[in-house]
């Protein structure tokens, strides 16, 4: 009799490990599947517009959970700014590598770098907020990078003003409330830039703004500041 209750305590038990093991397998299975890359939309880009990717149903998705509780872009941008902060581990790539993420495999993975994190951002910020003028702009040295990025940042262009979002350099356009803001976009480019200068990339200036529609090239910082007021109704 001893015995038989043993042999059914241990079936019991097993069937019990077992249970948990499959509801454990669903919840990471549920888990994965928000950012498994199972679209075609996956296939890496032949241009920079490619990456960003605002109607990727999983972006869309994680960007209606993100904001959720906001109704305005500004609060919303910058929920989106902290969860991809919050969420995404900064991984630098080998010397002379850069390989950039669509926003799925920035999420599937985790991790990404400064480019990554740009394309995520900027994609999740469209989906959300598809009326906002959002571009990735490349910064490098004196010398023009060809698909060779020294850093890659968000920013929201206004006329003659402007907001940075820069995930990997913790560089946010904010005001005395810590509200996202946008500031003149001469003076906040330049102190984005000596920032830059001072931790590593000396001399550095805009080589390259990116879209989800448009790549735009530039000799100078200068030329780049005319080129964003033109295109969103600044200047003169």
């Amino acid at each position: 009799m001893k015995a038989k209750t043993f042999a059914y305590a241990v079936c019991v038990l097993l069937a019990l490990i077992v249970i948990v093991a499959e509801l454990n397998h669903f919840i990471i299975v549920a888990k994965s599947k928000t950012f498994a890359p199972t679209n075609p939309i996956e296939k890496e880009p032949t241009t920079y517009c490619g990456y960003i990717q605002p109607f990727d149903p999983t972006v869309e998705m994680l960007a209606r959970q993100i904001t959720i509780n906001h109704t305005g872009c500004w609060d919303a941008i910058l929920e989106i700014y902290d969860w991809v902060d919050q969420h995404i581990t900064y991984r630098a790539e080998p010397n002379g590598q850069d390989y950039f993420q669509t926003p799925r495999e920035t999420l599937g993975n985790g991790t990404g770098d400064c480019e990554d994190f740009s394309i995520l951002l900027a994609s999740l910020i469209l989906a959300y907020c598809p009326n906002t003028t959002v571009f990735c702009v490349i910064i490098g040295t004196a010398e023009r990078f060809t698909k060779c990025v020294g850093h890659c940042a968000v920013i929201l262009p206004a006329g003659d003003e402007i907001c940075i979002l820069d995930e990997a350099g913790r560089w946010l356009t904010i005001d005395a409330t810590g509200k996202l803001t946008t500031k003149n976009a001469e003076k906040e480019i330049n102190a984005w830039l000596k920032m830059w200068d001072e931790v590593g990339l000396p001399n550095a200036q805009i080589t390259c703004t990116f879209s989800s529609a448009t790549e735009q090239n530039y000799d100078s910082n200068s030329e780049f500041l005319k080129w964003i007021a033109a295109t969103t109704g600044g200047g003169n």
